[in-house]
């Protein structure tokens, strides 16, 4: 009775671990590496985004103001397609293969004001973020 009981728990553990490893694997991720972008006035700015097995988890562009190590605050521009910012420069383009999507911003006809950080996250249950920071170089004519 002992050796059954300890092969079913056996087989019991490795169909687990087994089942963890295929979730990991097919588990929502940011596959772009965190950037500095840089860019002149009046130029566009392209923030990358990709993302694999996003299934049906939303997608969230955001720019950030860091107050100090441990607070910053958020200004949401879109949630999937939907653009949430009144402030006419900011575009989302979308395109989808086999294997991934890209969620890429464009921040036209960038200005000085444009310069900080944004960020790409997944609505899990613990959020995944990618940040991104825009520095802006020239003068303004």
């Amino acid at each position: 009775m002992k050796v059954i009981l300890i092969i079913l728990v056996s087989l019991l553990v490795q169909q687990c671990t087994h089942g963890l490893m295929v979730n990991a694997s097919t588990s929502p991720q940011i596959i772009s590496p965190p950037s500095e972008i840089i860019a002149y006035i009046n130029h566009t700015a392209r923030l990358s985004c990709i993302i694999q097995n996003k299934e049906s988890h939303h997608v969230f562009w955001s720019r950030y103001t860091i107050v100090n190590d441990t607070y910053k605050l958020s200004d949401v521009l879109f949630i999937n397609l939907l653009k949430f910012s009144s402030y006419p420069h900011y575009h989302l383009t979308r395109k989808v293969d086999k294997t991934t999507e890209h969620w890429n911003l464009e921040i036209r006809n960038i200005q000085p004001l444009d310069e900080g950080y944004y960020g790409c996250a997944l609505s899990t249950s613990e959020p995944i973020i990618k940040y991104s920071f825009v520095r802006v170089l020239g003068k303004i004519e």
